[in-house]
């Protein structure tokens, strides 16, 4: 899959929400072994405030604007170095692969009651 073109905002996510309740990509499951990419093309800044609560509910993929792809990496470019966060903090800029790595990280939680 490959897209070129505008973009307002480019989230890749292995789980459906994330920022308080926003679900940005509410197929995501984070046992799939794929990486959710939810692309926002430009579009008005009326039109995002109009779209904005959507993702709360995940009804934003329904809009024109906004597409949800499946992968396993993604190559991230632009014509000048963009900014790229994880988990709100800034890590470096792109060009940038982001790459899915299933089974990497062991997680303990207490067993039930």
């Amino acid at each position: 899959m490959r897209f070129e073109g505008r973009v307002l905002l480019v989230v890749t996510a292995n789980c459906p929400s994330y920022g308080g309740g926003m679900w940005i990509a509410p197929t995501a499951q984070m046992d799939d072994g794929l990486l959710h990419v939810c692309i926002v093309r430009s579009t008005s800044k009326i039109r995002i405030a109009l779209l904005f609560p959507t993702v709360f509910t995940g009804k934003h993929i329904l809009e024109p604007e906004v597409s949800l792809h499946a992968l396993t990496e993604v190559h991230l470019e632009g014509e000048e170095p963009l900014p790229l966060f994880a988990d709100g903090e800034p890590i470096g800029t792109t060009p940038a692969v982001i790459q899915i790595v299933p089974h990497a990280l062991r997680v303990f939680v207490p067993a039930p009651f």
